[in-house]
């Protein structure tokens, strides 16, 4: 392996922080799961069980219509004919 090699699987690792980072998110799966089968926990979710959680998706400012959400997927059903 060269250096350079080195020097980006040695980054990557830093970020993705190996194999630490999978030992703790397979103990926050068993730890949530034994929450939520102890029966205390409904809700949980597994950023509850790790030491720097995902922040959590912003919420929409408005909330949309029907009309609205199939406006941007382009969703415009048609109606099957019964064959005769």
């Amino acid at each position: 392996m060269s250096a350079d090699d080195l020097a980006i699987y040695r980054r990557y690792i830093t970020h993705k922080g190996l194999p630490s980072r999978r030992i703790e998110l397979l103990l926050a799966q068993a730890a949530m799961m034994i929450a939520q089968t102890m029966g205390r926990a409904k809700n949980v979710k597994l950023s509850d069980f790790l030491f720097d959680p995902v922040p959590d998706a912003p919420e929409p400012e408005q909330d949309l219509t029907v009309e609205e959400i199939r406006a941007m997927h382009g969703f415009n059903p048609v109606k099957k004919k019964k064959p005769q």
